[in-house]
């Protein structure tokens, strides 16, 4: 597959059309309610059944933090499914994937729905959403190559947006949190993460140095991982510099258990007063919303 530098995301048109069905999408200066999910699966191909009541054409955007199955790509169905869900092919639905989407390769049938490459960057009216795959490896190194290159455009340029979200499925950032084990917060706690496959290129030395300027411009920076649910359902952080890290999970396994406690997130944009605000809200809750 071809990487190019970065892919940039517009909405010209008030109607979309995925999948057969039309999505109304929000005029220029509404206020957007989106949903953030992560850690989801339940099964081999399915995701907690609490999730499939819920309604999700009622959210403008919807932000998936990656394992929304066991095995998202050992089966072609289990795309549809997801896709029946998440409507995958919209611009406005993100989806960070975890090592349980893509550890059965085919990560082809992902990029088939959401018409898109594994990270990218999308910017709306003012909200900017750059998209990392965490599970990328020493041996791809030309793949990190292409994802350092649209992180550095990306924060090296952006001024203009009043909210940069960084959507990742690992916690790569807890080194930046003071005070809190992240070994013990999230699922799965990456600090070796590397940006490229040279040394010295993790989240610490390399990324968050760039964040901090992007937030000294004046840009909100948001930092939020999917990987979080088996050990704390909720977390959020405020850094020195007023960037925030955030991270919301499903406690699931293979177990057909359900977790009264796991917690999604439901975010609030609103593009005319430029504000991001974000609430948890018990899995539970979703469908009666």
């Amino acid at each position: 597959m071809l990487y190019k530098k970065y892919r940039t995301v517009f909405r010209f048109t008030f109607l979309l059309i995925v999948s057969g069905c039309v999505y109304e999408t929000p005029l220029p200066g509404e206020t957007q309610t989106i949903i953030f999910l992560g850690h989801t699966y339940q099964k081999r191909d399915r995701m907690d059944r609490r999730l499939e009541k819920v309604n999700y054409k009622k959210y403008d955007q919807i932000w998936l933090g990656g394992d929304m199955c066991s095995e998202t790509t050992e089966e072609y169905s289990t795309l549809k499914y997801l896709d029946n869900h998440f409507r995958l092919g919209d611009p406005r639905t993100h989806w960070a994937v975890g090592n349980h989407d893509v550890r059965n390769g085919n990560t082809n049938w992902i990029t088939e729905y959401t018409g898109r490459d594994l990270f990218y960057a999308s910017s709306d009216q003012g909200l900017t959403v750059l998209v990392l795959n965490t599970n990328f490896e020493d041996p791809d190194c030309g793949l990190l190559e292409a994802q350092y290159n649209l992180m550095t455009t990306v924060l090296d340029t952006l001024q203009t947006s009043s909210h940069l979200v960084v959507l990742t499925h690992h916690c790569i950032w807890g080194d930046a949190v003071a005070g809190q084990d992240m070994w013990m917060t999230a699922n799965g706690n990456k600090p070796f993460w590397r940006s490229l496959c040279t040394e010295g290129s993790e989240f610490m030395p390399d990324i968050l140095p760039r964040l901090k300027a992007v937030q000294a411009r004046g840009v909100q920076v948001i930092c939020l991982a999917g990987d979080f649910g088996q050990r704390v359902k909720a977390f959020e952080y405020r850094s020195a510099e007023g960037i925030w890290f955030l991270g919301s999970g499903l406690n699931k396994g293979l177990s057909n258990e359900i977790d009264p406690d796991d917690q999604a997130m439901i975010l609030t944009f609103d593009p005319v007063q430029k504000s991001l605000e974000w609430e948890f809200v018990a899995v539970t809750e979703l469908a009666s919303r």
